[in-house]
């Protein structure tokens, strides 16, 4: 019950993000949308002619395997992630949801899986945290343990995260993320986009055994 409950969770915030792509598509919207595409193309190295629209529904295509290309850019260590996920995926969910492979050239893939940062729009935020410190109690001269605040700070970029699928017409984005990540890659980087894109995997149709 309480992993059906947790994926019902993960279909909502589908549903949701489904929701903020039909916002794109207002009138208002338009000239932003067709920036974003514009970008989108140039970091998958795409000719300016090649038709990106948005997809009416978050349905991944049903081939089994699902040939998948990872569009990362140089952020090797965002790739390496990948690779190590969609291994785990395969060993652990594979045989239940289907098998992931990885393909070298996007013109193969029946999905991509994009990700960039905007690194010349790095900005710095804070996080103050309450942790136990050592001081010296002046009534008594004896070291104490108490409460003390500690304050850091690292630096963010906004990130663009894509599940974008593949038809005869052209490419449609099935899925859209929006946020901001650290500047240095660790071994989370892209997890965001890992976790929602196996919530698709799940919500497939398993083919019906002959």
């Amino acid at each position: 019950m309480l992993r059906e409950g947790l994926f019902s969770k993960n279909v909502m915030r589908l549903v949701l993000a489904a929701m903020l792509l039909a916002l794109l598509c207002l009138p208002g919207q338009s000239q932003d949308t067709q920036s974003e595409l514009a970008n989108l193309r140039k970091h998958l190295e795409l000719p300016d002619s090649t038709p990106i629209k948005l997809s009416l529904s978050s349905t991944l295509p049903p081939n089994r395997p699902l040939n998948v290309f990872i569009a990362v850019g140089l952020d090797v260590g965002v790739r390496g992630n990948f690779s190590r996920w969609l291994a785990e995926w395969n060993k652990k969910d594979g045989k239940r949801h289907g098998l992931v492979s990885l393909v070298s050239e996007i013109s193969q893939a029946q999905v991509i899986l994009a990700r960039y940062a905007l690194r010349d729009r790095v900005t710095t935020e804070t996080n103050t945290r309450v942790v136990p410190g050592v001081a010296i109690d002046p009534s008594t001269g004896q070291t104490v343990t108490r409460p003390v605040p500690r304050t850091s700070s690292y630096s963010v970029v906004p990130v663009y995260a894509y599940v974008i699928s593949r038809n005869p017409a052209g490419l449609e984005i099935i899925w859209r993320y929006v946020g901001q990540d650290y500047v240095a890659e660790t071994k989370r980087s892209g997890q965001k986009l890992r976790d929602d894109f196996f919530t698709l995997m799940k919500s497939r149709q398993r083919p019906e055994n002959k």
